[in-house]
């Protein structure tokens, strides 16, 4: 990253080519009546100092000391009282100068106007902005592209040729930084051409504020990308407690309205140690009673065909008539190929003592850093629960204080909303388990722990947007058919396969269809205030990108990018229309919380 950025000021940092042409038109007039310009012929006047600027405008034959003299007298009073008339900063350059400077880069400014001109408009337009260093032309300076104004900002500046970036929009500008000895950045919205400021080989062209900025400050993007790459455990374990604690939101304020010791509320810390408590319990409940009902209905189907009249000898025939196709399709293989064969090499291999304890190795380094990321989150969300708006604390301290006040306002909004979202996913998974396990329950007719533990199967799955229900579906009719099949099996009863797959996915469907038009619609829309076609595009592009876990992440994701849009560019008008005004609710909401 650059430590220093110097800039030009006409046709760079403002648009100032119109005032300069009424002032000169002015002196031109009151010279003589010598012949005037128009604005547009003025931009290749400009960017060698204002006498250059009286030479270039004077008819040739006037181009005297004296009558250069003579202008300047009447132009600088003129100046001096017009001079922000109509000069306007390009667009984007106030913010482009406010993040150059919040990153700690100093910025200074090199220019051909004359001095007082220069720190006048500095100090109307740019009064907020510490310019370390302001030079425009001074007796005793020589104009640019002569290098000692921008040498003399480095001396003052402390600052090394190669952490300096001068930008400007002329071929002297180009020249100037070449003559210094510094990284030059021609702009395209100035004065001049890229034709004319690529002559010079600058080291970057910008074509705009932000492109300029990305080039001045990339060094430390290059450097915040590397710490988060570096720290990316540590950052997950933050992310992850930030979303434990969303979730224990609602439970940390119901216990400290009810939870008294007499009239006295608990602590907040109390009250954060039995949130957190409360969750635990509950995960490990659900855990310790749906995993077991899960591994009950594979082993009960295991025992089922191996109490059936399941042939054996059929298996081998098949796996033969495998072997002899794979030979045939496959002559790579081998006329010896056999898939046992295959499958006990492997066994075999694996089985080894070295590999068995490389295996071991990976599964105990797996246990210690599950078990240290499991510890950093319960921690870290302690300190998110027990003190509320910690997250919003952390994030303004890390922007700029012009931001403070909106970054505030983005996160307070973001917390309530994926709170909402969060809450409401739990909800729906809880939902969607209880209608699935009653309808497998009540219309298959399978026992009770093997609908529950479908149901929750179910339940998760539609964690995943769009695709996670036909999954869910599909595995609980395999896991349905296959223990009905077996179970039949196992006493040489009758099995119905196409009304027990017809029966589990009516409920599937059902339970889908609840969910599509009634749980979805409040978690979605509601809970986070997007539209469903707004919802389904964002998902859709987050599968193409991350898969699974990008259709997982999406929704929440695009909360955040919404409430950081509303909050930073409402100017822009795309986000104006998709965002329209800044959500009341949230503020109503948040007034009441």
């Amino acid at each position: 990253m650059k430590k220093l950025a110097i800039f030009d000021l006409d046709g760079t940092l403002l648009n100032t080519v119109e005032d300069l042409g009424d002032a000169t038109n002015y002196a031109l007039r009151m010279c003589g009546g010598f012949p005037e310009y128009k604005t547009g012929d003025y931009y290749m006047m400009v960017g060698n100092g204002i006498y250059k600027l009286f030479e270039r405008a004077l008819p040739e034959e006037k181009r005297t000391k004296e009558m250069v003299a003579k202008m300047a007298s009447f132009f600088l009073p003129y100046y001096d009282a017009h001079m922000c008339d109509k000069t306007v900063p390009y667009p984007g350059i106030n913010e482009m100068i406010h993040e150059i400077s919040s990153t700690g880069v100093k910025v200074a400014l090199a220019s051909n106007k004359y001095q007082a001109g220069c720190e006048k408009l500095i100090r109307h337009f740019f009064s907020d902005i510490p310019f370390v260093k302001v030079c425009g032309q001074r007796e005793g300076f020589p104009l640019k592209p002569d290098p000692k104004l921008v040498e003399g900002i480095m001396e003052v500046a402390g600052t090394e040729r190669k952490d300096v970036v001068y930008s400007g929009d002329s071929g002297v500008d180009m020249q100037t930084g070449a003559n210094a000895k510094v990284d030059t950045v021609g702009v395209l919205w100035g004065f001049r051409s890229r034709e004319e400021l690529e002559k010079f080989s600058p080291w970057r062209i910008a074509s705009s504020p932000i492109e300029l900025k990305d080039l001045v400050t990339i060094g430390k993007i290059s450097l915040i990308c590397l710490a988060c790459w570096l720290l990316r455990s540590m950052l997950i374990y933050i992310v992850l407690a930030a979303v434990m604690a969303l979730i224990a939101k609602p439970v940390m304020k119901v216990l400290k309205r009810r939870l008294r010791l007499g009239k006295v509320r608990l602590p907040d810390w109390l009250c954060a140690l039995l949130t957190i408590a409360v969750m635990v319990c509950l995960l490990f409940g659900f855990i310790t009673m749906i995993i077991p009902i899960v591994i009950g209905i594979v082993q009960q189907i295991s025992t089922n065909i191996q109490a059936s009249a399941f042939s054996i000898p059929n298996v081998s025939t098949a796996i033969d008539d495998i072997n002899q196709w794979i030979i045939g399709t496959f002559p790579q293989a081998g006329p010896d190929f056999s898939i046992q064969a295959s499958v006990t090499s492997f066994i075999g291999k694996a089985m080894n003592f070295s590999s068995l304890s490389q295996v071991l190795g990976s599964i105990a380094s797996t246990i210690g850093s599950l078990g240290l990321g499991i510890f950093c989150v319960f921690f870290i969300s302690f300190f998110f629960i027990k003190e509320e708006g910690l997250f919003t604390k952390i994030v303004c301290a890390l922007v700029p204080d012009r931001l403070e006040k909106k970054a505030a306002s983005a996160t307070g909004n973001i917390e309530h909303l994926l709170s909402r979202y969060f809450f409401g996913i739990i909800c729906e998974i809880l939902i969607v388990t209880l209608l699935d396990f009653f309808g497998v329950w009540l219309v298959a007719g399978l026992n009770f722990s093997t609908a529950l533990g479908i149901g929750f199967m179910c339940g998760l799955f539609n964690v995943i947007p769009y695709i996670g229900p036909w999954l869910g579906g599909a595995l609980g009719a395999v896991l349905g058919v296959s223990l009905k099949y077996s179970a039949a099996a196992a006493v040489g009863g009758t099995f119905n396969f196409w009304l027990t797959l017809a029966s589990l996915a009516a409920c599937f469907i059902v339970t889908q269809w609840i969910d599509n038009f009634f749980l979805q619609p409040m978690i979605y829309s509601k809970s986070i205030k997007s539209s469903p076609l707004e919802i389904f595009i964002v998902i859709i592009l987050a599968g193409q990108i991350g898969g699974v876990i990008g259709m997982v992440a999406a929704i929440p994701a695009y909360t955040v990018i919404r409430v950081i849009a509303a909050e930073f560019f409402y100017d822009i008008k795309a986000i104006r229309r998709l965002i329209p005004a800044q959500d009341e609710s949230i503020e109503t909401q948040n007034d009441k919380e």
